[in-house]
């Protein structure tokens, strides 16, 4: 009876190793099998990138590292396209070629085209670049293809025993023949399973002898417990703690060698999981974008536990240089494995250990290397993505944060809390769409880039973040122990002129400033709340104002007006003013500008400086002054019939309206409906409109002149004063602006700018006008330079049209006109 329940029990342990062993093997040779096809891929995808980087043929691409291209490549070209793309926008997909060699190895090329298919990097791969990183410890794997026969890598032939056979496809990644890779589980994986069986016979025949000879109950409870303890760590291996052991310390004889045979095998298993296991937990890291410490610590980590299994010390420098060998260890097993560069620094692994540890030391390397492999890849990436995320948060053209980079970077200011108060500015350039238009968008992008270069100059990283929010406006987030003085140098940055080719401009700003926390605890509501500053600022004429609620109101107020001003033509509620415009030579004749007037249903009078900005600003000027020119031909026309000896009617015209193509046909229609005589009405232009397109201007201006319009520049010596284009322009009058009027009787200077620009009408033959003439002693100055007309308060406010008839009824007998 014990005999045969020792037979019984030996053939049962015979049956559970035999299928733990078949089915270890199995997962072992498919697992390995899919890691070296994803291991193939991902080198092949690697030498890619470095070919691109090493050729150049890819613009903007970092060239890659010569020691890596040494250790992927043996030699690398570049040469002409053969194969062009069969048609524009197609895409050529790099080609994967090999063939055998009289030596037995193989050449791998991998051509590479560039973006325009016209050259291709010829890349000779070192051999066995595409393998090296298979674990033949465990597993045989052998590939073959149309191109070459059979080779297995650890240069041995398959033998009987079962295979896994997996077709390996590169498209849609890189054109190439598929490969046939077979794998099939090693002698040390397969060598368990018939050792043990025998031992378990050879053993079972011994102890039944022996039992039977001697009875020795001993040596039966030593080979029960060699049973059990086998029975248990098959057991723990098939449920993955591959880490336990058998203790044979007291185990003889052939169970001794059996659970030594045994350990051997789980220590090989545990230590092929754990690398295959590492390198999963890589690229998944690498996929979740994890920082490069973390994948670094990761290498690190499986590097010091599989070299303090091998007795070997592992290490982990920030630098290319050799760290000095441990006294205890040999020089000669000394290794150094360059892991990656990333962000100016380089981290390198150094492994040492006894001589008698030099296997273990190489092939600890390999894997290492292979592991750096990685790290190459996703360094290279990284540095794509932040390259394209640096770019994506920079203005082109000024070098600063654009809007998005503005805004993210003032949301960490918010939320990191480093910056517990800040001051957010925006700032609006005055004058700025004048220029552009005036010189040219290229011209008007270099003022901007000395704009932004000199707001870089003022203002340092530590203290303020500076973006140019697009067109001319600009954006400033200053700390709050600071910014007052930061914005005082920002307005001062104004002081000095630009240069812009041979030309130097001054320029201004519009500043609004918005207060975190104080006025809004968000990002939006900070840049929103500090525009409507900026607003506030512009329409004051100021140069800066701070945010406060009643703006909110106003705003609001704004935009209500809007609605309203777009329906105000429709309703009536606009109506026409004329101021009078007496001539020096002849007081009686009479002449007057027309004004519009905006008669609000519950606003009452609404000024003309608070909605014609916002009819410019919102495309309703053109409308608007259409409908003025029509009215003033026709009121012109009234009086004219009448009797009454009105002499000419002046109409400001936008620069819209002067440079739309239909604008000369609109005006040549009314003039003929009317029947107005030459100069009855005279179109006034702001000296800015004309600079903007001097050619198309002039043209503008000379086919309505040829019409019947007189011409005149509004606001002379306030813009551009560009002198250099009046000669170029037809017009009959030349109108001194007020500012220059005001102190004409106090100030030499304001004297001495008249004086100038009266000197330049009389030498070009045209009329001047002086406006906003309030005092005697300003009429007596104007009397003295030999000015023409007169226009302002001290000769009569804006009149009603029944109150300018009433004026002309008085000049009934006064000639019309001259």
């Amino acid at each position: 009876m014990t005999s045969a329940a020792f037979v019984a029990a030996g053939l049962g342990f015979r049956y559970v190793t035999l299928r733990y062993q078949e089915e270890a093997a199995r997962k072992l040779v498919s697992t390995t099998t899919k890691a070296f096809q994803r291991g193939v891929l991902e080198r092949l995808f690697a030498a890619e990138q470095v070919a691109r980087a090493g050729g150049g043929i890819e613009a903007g691409a970092m060239a890659a590292p010569i020691t890596l291209r040494e250790q992927m490549f043996r030699q690398i070209r570049v040469e002409p396209a053969k194969d062009r793309p069969e048609s524009a926008g197609s895409v050529r997909l790099s080609r994967l070629i090999m063939s055998a060699r009289a030596d037995g190895g193989l050449d791998v090329v991998l051509k590479v085209p560039s973006a325009d298919g016209g050259t291709d990097v010829v890349a000779l791969l070192v051999d066995d670049y595409l393998w090296s990183h298979a674990d033949t410890a465990l597993l045989r794997l052998c590939i073959r293809s149309e191109e070459f026969a059979q080779r297995c890598l650890d240069g041995a032939t398959l033998s009987s025993r079962p295979t896994v056979t997996r077709t390996l496809n590169f498209e849609p990644y890189v054109k190439g023949i598929p490969w046939e890779v077979t794998a099939q589980a090693t002698d040390e994986v397969e060598q368990f399973g018939p050792l043990s069986v025998s031992l378990v016979a050879i053993s079972s025949v011994a102890l039944l002898t022996l039992l039977a000879a001697a009875g020795a109950s001993v040596f039966l409870r030593r080979v029960t417990e060699a049973l059990a303890a086998l029975v248990s760590a098959n057991r723990a291996a098939q449920a993955g703690r591959l880490a336990e052991r058998i203790d044979t310390t007291r185990w003889k004889d052939e169970l001794l060698e059996l659970g030594a045979s045994f350990n051997a095998m789980m220590q090989s298993l545990e230590t092929s999981f754990s690398y295959q296991r590492t390198l999963q937990q890589l690229d998944a890291a690498i996929v979740s974008r994890a920082p490069m410490a973390d994948l670094i610590a990761l290498v690190h980590a499986y590097a010091a536990e599989r070299g303090h299994a091998l007795s070997l010390r592992v290490s982990l420098h920030e630098s290319r240089l050799k760290a000095v060998p441990s006294p205890a260890h040999d020089p000669a097993a000394e290794r150094c494995i360059p892991l990656v560069d990333f962000r100016g620094k380089a981290w390198v692994a150094h492994i040492a250990g006894p001589t008698a540890h030099l296997e273990q030391a190489t092939k600890l390397s390999v894997e290492l290397r292979n592991l750096a492999q990685r790290l190459v890849i996703a360094a290279q990436s990284y540095s794509d993505q932040e390259r394209l995320i640096q770019q994506a948060a920079t203005d082109s053209l000024t070098g600063l944060h654009n809007r998005f980079g503005f805004i993210k970077s003032l949301e960490l200011a918010v939320g990191s809390g480093d910056w517990p108060a800040l001051d957010v500015v925006y700032l609006d350039l005055n004058g700025f769409k004048e220029i552009n238009d005036a010189f040219g968008h290229s011209a008007g992008d270099q003022l901007l880039v000395n704009v932004g270069e000199r707001f870089a100059g003022t203002l340092s990283n530590t203290e303020a973040t500076a973006a140019r929010l697009g067109g001319d406006e600009f954006a400033f987030a200053l700390r709050r122990e600071v910014a007052g003085a930061a914005l005082n140098r920002l307005q001062g940055a104004f002081v000095l002129p630009f240069e812009l080719g041979e030309m130097k401009l001054r320029m201004h700003g519009s500043f609004g400033v918005a207060r975190y926390p104080e006025d809004a605890g968000t990002v939006a509501e900070l840049l929103r709340k500090a525009d409507l500053a900026m607003y506030q600022a512009k329409n004051a004429g100021e140069a800066l104002a701070y945010y406060t609620p009643e703006l909110e109101s106003d705003a609001a107020a704004r935009l209500a007006l809007v609605e309203d001003l777009r329906s105000a033509l429709a309703l009536g509620q606009l109506t026409l003013v004329f101021q009078p415009r007496l001539q020096r030579q002849q007081p009686s004749w009479l002449s007057a500008e027309v004004l519009l007037r905006w008669n609000h249903p519950s606003l009452g009078m609404v000024s003309p400086a608070r909605f014609i900005p916002l009819a410019e600003e919102h495309g309703l000027i053109d409308g608007i002054g259409d409908w003025v020119l029509a009215q003033a031909c026709q009121q012109f026309a009234c009086w004219r019939d009448t009797g009454y000896p009105i002499v000419q009617l002046s109409v400001n015209v936008s620069p819209k309206q002067l440079l739309a193509d239909d604008f000369f046909a609109r005006t040549a229609g009314l003039l003929d409906k009317w029947q107005l005589q030459d100069g009855a009405i005279e179109l006034e232009v702001t000296e800015g409109a004309l600079v903007k397109d001097v050619a198309r201007a002039s043209e503008g201006m000379q086919r309505l002149r040829n019409a019947g319009c007189h011409i005149a520049i509004d606001d002379f010596g306030v813009g551009f004063s560009a002198l250099g284009y009046l000669h170029r322009l037809p017009f009959d009058t030349l109108k001194i602006d007020k500012m220059f009027v005001d102190e004409i009787h106090t100030k030499p200077a304001s004297k001495a700018i008249a004086t100038a620009i009266v000197a330049l009408a009389k030498s070009m033959g045209k009329n001047v006008v002086a406006e906003g003439v309030e005092h005697q002693q300003q009429v007596d100055v104007l009397d003295g330079l030999g000015v023409d007309e007169y226009q302002g308060f001290f000769f009569s406010r804006p009149l009603s049209r029944e109150a300018f008839s009433d004026l002309l009824s008085t000049h009934r007998t006064l000639p019309k006109q001259v």
